[in-house]
């Protein structure tokens, strides 16, 4: 479905003339975010970037206007594969002792909008990076298709049903205000989370999907 679509499912299940299309487009947008920071979608795993590392630290800020959402799972610099930590304290058990002392790089880890480093090479080094992105947000309504359902359609499916349950629940919450049962916002909160799981089981674990870094945690769970 097009922004369009979706947008006139929300409507056709709040009917309320209190909220606007385009307003309802952007709470659908912020279900595409809400969602991808849960799952690890495929169709986000083609984000890129490179950093360039500088002599006396280690670590360096991500670009201002940077689509990193999370689980970096491939860096390189020279042609050269550099680890990816998943967590920082994964990173920590294998360099418990941040130092700026010139090396090759060994390894990496993204935590709160840094990417940091170790060694640190002797001169300003470009690390390439690969990971997934945020969602592209649906501009217009008539002609924007919700980001990362490039897969198969079941799947595709269940990501703009799980949306549109985000925006109605967002729309029945505001509706709901004191109203101490909120039992339109509790119900849309769960047929949200019920095809959030659908999701996750069809995403990535069943399909093809880039290598996992390295980690503590169970990479098929995100």
């Amino acid at each position: 479905m097009n922004g369009n679509e979706l947008v006139a499912e929300v409507l056709d299940w709040v009917q309320d003339t209190s909220f606007g299309k385009t307003a309802v487009l952007n709470v659908l947008n912020q279900g595409q975010v809400a969602i991808a920071s849960r799952i690890l979608l495929p169709g986000l795993s083609n984000g890129y970037d490179t950093i360039t590392t500088v002599t006396d630290d280690y670590k360096v800020a991500l670009p201002s206007d940077s689509d990193y959402m999370k689980a970096c799972y491939h860096a390189q610099t020279s042609n050269v594969v550099v680890d990816v930590y998943q967590s920082l304290s994964a990173f920590l058990a294998e360099f418990p002792y941040l130092q700026t002392t010139r090396s090759s790089l060994m390894g990496i880890v993204i935590t709160g909008g840094e990417l940091v480093y170790q060694g640190v090479p002797a001169s300003a080094t470009d690390i390439e990076i690969r990971y997934y992105r945020k969602p592209t947000p649906m501009t217009t309504r008539s002609d924007s298709t919700p980001d990362g359902v490039e897969f198969g359609s079941d799947v595709a499916e269940n990501y703009e049903r799980a949306l549109v349950h985000y925006a109605v629940r967002y729309c029945y919450a505001k509706i709901e205000q004191g109203d101490g049962r909120k039992e339109d916002t509790a119900f849309h909160n769960g047929e949200y989370e019920r095809y959030v799981k659908l999701l996750d089981t069809g995403s990535p674990k069943n399909r093809p999907h880039p290598k996992p870094p390295i980690c503590e945690g169970n990479w098929a769970n995100g």
